[in-house]
């Protein structure tokens, strides 16, 4: 009985419950899952389960009997052992075998594996469990595999078969019958509202957020009013975990340091501080197994993208690449945060002494140059204006010179009729 009781407890039964083939296939399905070395679980723990659950299956009887098990059971009502204690030995051996072939067959049927596999004797079963435990969750791994290229492709799409999409509807008129308070319109908001990140989807919706693990109380209480679809809280792209954002954000928002001005100093949990303004929501995603039970994942924290990048762009952090140019929301203050806050490291400071002392040299030579070209300037209009008089008496003289070639013309003419009249 004490056996019986481990084995229960190993299957998460009570002590004294009686459970149902049904049940404990069920459970075995959901152990499996959950302890298999592949999925996280101790190898040891998955052992143990599929004994415990062989031995439970012997001893409620379940499963048909077949002609061997029919034969090794006259055979065993007709000869008789010498003890006690070798009978049970030698019935719980032949049980085993084929409880073994069973539970092969069993999952076989669950992962849609075929295969042909042999029973191996006693002997040699040790031998056959390595291969036993490869051979049975290759097609397992197979369909994981299928389903994680789907959820890249599809998180590559931007889609998810929770969202819906959006299609921005008119306002009703303002009337006394349709005028709704601010808890409405808020409540309004966040149902019909589209997501804020990708403006494509409708947000989540509150019928739906329970049902998948969304705490809809946390997720609603920002004062922002943050509103996502499922496609981008899928793609990181409107929230972040703690690990994401530290990676995402170069450590600049790590609590043991913090950057500013070329300087370094112990900086303020700024992951606390959200937690305090309740600016967080925890998000523990839902799976569906084979059987269509849901089946919660790990629990996590969440936040808002919006309030991560604003806080690191003010410790200094700087987008590269196409982020920073692209963003998934419209930001008016993503760049003036950038402008408000340089940051200037030792090496820019040196590059910027050494403009400046270029600067001052080459104002120092302008200076200079620009008082030679004024002395320049004003000795040649000293020079130019004596040139310039020269000219003018030059002028004079010449017209003097003229007027008296005039008058000895003049003069000549005379003189010539005087001697014509002389000569008349």
């Amino acid at each position: 009985m004490s056996k019986r009781r481990t084995n229960l407890k190993l299957m998460g039964f009570g002590r004294n419950e009686n459970p149902s083939p049904t049940e404990l296939k069920k459970r075995y399905k959901r152990l499996a899952l959950s302890l298999h070395p592949d999925k996280g679980g101790v190898k040891e723990d998955f052992q143990a389960m599929v004994h415990a659950y062989e031995w439970l299956c012997d001893h409620s009887c379940v499963g048909p009997t077949t002609g061997s098990s029919a034969n090794r059971s006259s055979s065993s009502t007709t000869s008789q052992p010498e003890e006690d204690g070798e009978e049970e030995h030698d019935r719980e051996e032949s049980d085993h075998e084929y409880t073994y072939a069973e539970h092969y067959s069993y999952w076989q049927d669950f992962f849609h594996h075929s295969s042909d596999h042999q029973r191996s004797d006693r002997e040699n079963q040790n031998d056959d469990n390595d291969d036993y435990f490869e051979t049975t969750f290759d097609g397992w791994h197979e369909r994981a595999r299928q389903r994680a290229r789907q959820r890249r492709q599809d998180i590559k799409d931007k889609y998810d078969w929770r969202d819906t999409k959006f299609k921005k509807r008119l306002q009703p008129p303002a009337s006394p019958k349709n005028v709704m308070t601010t808890t409405q319109q808020g409540e309004e908001s966040y149902t019909n509202g589209a997501c804020m990140f990708c403006g494509v989807n409708y947000g989540i919706q509150p019928s739906v957020a329970e049902e998948w693990g969304l705490n809809w109380a946390q997720y609603v209480r920002h004062s922002s009013q943050y509103r996502t679809c499922w496609a981008c809280l899928k793609d990181h792209t409107s929230v972040l975990t703690k690990k994401m954002a530290m990676k995402k954000f170069a450590r600049k928002l790590d609590p043991a340091t913090m950057l500013e001005n070329g300087q370094s100093y112990p900086a303020p949990d700024f992951f606390r501080m959200l937690q305090r303004q309740h600016k967080t929501f925890h998000y523990q995603p839902v799976v569906k197994n084979e059987e269509g039970e849901m089946i919660c994942t790990r629990n996590s924290e969440y936040y808002w993208y919006p309030d991560l990048e604003a806080e690191a762009l003010r410790r200094g952090w700087k987008p590269r690449g196409s982020t920073k140019f692209e963003v998934p929301w419209q930001r008016k203050d993503r760049t003036l945060s950038l402008a408000i806050i340089p940051v200037v490291t030792p090496q820019k400071k040196k590059q910027r002494k050494k403009r400046q002392g270029s600067f001052a040299k080459n104002e120092e030579k302008r200076g200079a140059r620009r008082a030679l070209q004024l002395q320049d300037e004003a000795s040649g209009d000293t020079t130019g204006s004596e040139d310039k008089t020269g000219g003018e008496n030059d002028g004079i003289v010449g017209k003097h010179d003229k007027v008296s070639g005039e008058e000895s013309s003049h003069v000549g003419r005379g003189d010539w009729r005087s001697s014509c009249a002389l000569d008349y």
